[in-house]
């Protein structure tokens, strides 16, 4: 795979000194392909309040193929023996929220030892619209007050059911501006058919396909994810501790949580929105795509095309401080003809936020796109067959949508909001733009 032809960076960067939060299934402790990089000190179970890595009896039990997730993401991220991770000198912490899930264990998780993780790396998501607040809150807080002061980082997986025609804006933990959103490409750097999109997607990284998978560590015996297939030599497998059958955004997470700690290894002060700018300019961009005003090219659905960790390298060590993020908040005219507001400052643009509260009883039925100043536009919510499940009949009463397509655009201007519906009783109750700036 052209982008990961990691063994020159290796010579330089292996993600020495930064540590990684995995909020998964939990990490076989004693794998000899990962326990030198587990610290276990800080890691936790959550269903018997442990400092252990390990997946619970109880998952194993259950379902010894998901309890093995965990161990297969750690391996991509940072495996050091007969696996070899992109980060093989990271540090792991594995937080098991899974061995006892609840709102409350996963906003633990989202910000336990923020103080000194520099990226939280999140191979899952909720269901649409279903993340609770104080995980929102969670994330916010540790991305403002982790890693030393500078702010922790955080990568989630878009998902894997792009034929069920899902989109990443209906969910509220990648319309974050705190959250780099990540969907899967494959062994051509093309987006996959699995995996999902939305304009919050900043780019896609490996995620394997039908033809090329990924291997990685696997629980070992027979349990975990693929326990009876032999995979590199028989010395190696003897235990059946490997997988080669790993596909899914759940691998393009670590894949980026990894390249930031190569990169975070080179420039350990960089900012949020630097590190924005430098995956975004980096990445090889796809077919299809559209330039926007400052010259990036992005796609609607996948973002700004599949992972460079050579060029994003590259750039990180050019890359010059930018300026202190602002937050810009204007309420939008809610004329029926016209939903417009008029930004005055000129700020260069790291993420636009739309705060939401319609009432509508069709949300299936919902189209809306946001056009900048500088004419580029960006898809929010398309219609969408998923919504006509009951329990999504309210998903828009309150609610966040998020785009990464103004990326580097000026914010002086007029911004106009374009809503289309068949409901004719559908009631727009408020609408904020929310522009993240420097």
């Amino acid at each position: 795979y052209r982008n990961f032809n990691i063994f020159p960076i290796w010579q330089a960067y292996q993600g020495r000194n930064i540590q990684v939060a995995l909020i998964d299934s939990g990490v076989q402790s004693d794998h000899p392909s990962l326990q030198q990089n587990i610290i276990l000190s800080k890691s936790f179970r959550y269903s018997d309040q442990k400092l252990t890595s390990n997946p619970s009896s109880e998952q194993l039990a259950l379902n010894s193929v998901t309890a093995g997730h965990g161990t297969l993401v750690a391996g991509v991220l940072a495996g050091h023996k007969e696996i070899l991770g992109i980060a093989p000198k990271a540090k792991i912490i594995s937080l098991n929220a899974f061995s006892a899930p609840s709102s409350s264990n996963f906003a633990d998780a989202l910000m336990r030892n923020h103080k000194t993780t520099h990226i939280y790396s999140n191979s899952w998501i909720d269901e649409p619209g279903m993340i609770s607040s104080i995980e929102l809150d969670a994330i916010e807080y540790a991305a403002k007050k982790g890693r030393f002061g500078l702010g922790s980082l955080y990568v989630f997986a878009t998902g894997n059911y792009n034929k069920l025609g899902n989109n990443a804006n209906f969910y509220e933990e990648l319309n974050n501006p705190f959250v780099f959103s990540v969907c899967a490409s494959d062994e051509n750097a093309k987006p996959t058919i699995y995996s999902v999109g939305g304009s919050n997607t900043l780019l896609c990284s490996f995620g394997g396909s039908e033809k090329i998978k990924i291997t990685s560590t696997d629980l070992s015996g027979d349990a975990g994810f693929d326990p009876h297939k032999g995979v590199l030599i028989d010395a190696v497998n003897s235990n059946s501790q490997y997988s080669d059958q790993f596909v899914g955004t759940s691998a393009a997470v670590p894949m980026l949580s990894a390249a930031l700690a190569l990169i975070l290894e080179a420039r350990p002060n960089l900012q949020r929105h630097e590190l924005r700018y430098i995956l975004a300019k980096s990445a090889d961009a796809f077919d299809n795509s559209t330039k926007n005003k400052a010259g990036l090219n992005f796609h609607q659905s996948y973002g700004f095309g599949t992972l460079n960790i050579h060029q994003a390298l590259k750039l990180a060590k050019q890359q010059k401080k930018l300026g202190k993020l602002q937050v810009l908040d204007y309420d939008l005219n809610l004329s029926p003809s016209s939903f417009t507001t008029q930004v005055s400052e000129n700020l260069t643009i790291d993420f636009v936020e739309l705060l939401i509260n319609i009432d509508t009883k069709r949300p299936y039925d919902l189209n809306i796109s946001l056009q900048a100043p500088s004419q580029t536009i960006s898809q929010l919510v398309q219609s969408n067959e998923l919504l006509k499940n009951n329990k999504y009949k309210d998903i828009f009463a309150g609610f966040s949508l998020g785009s990464n397509h103004f990326l580097a655009e000026q914010s002086q201007g007029n911004w106009q909001l374009n809503i289309q519906s068949t409901d004719n009783n559908l009631k727009i109750k408020n609408l904020k733009l929310r522009i993240y700036a420097y």
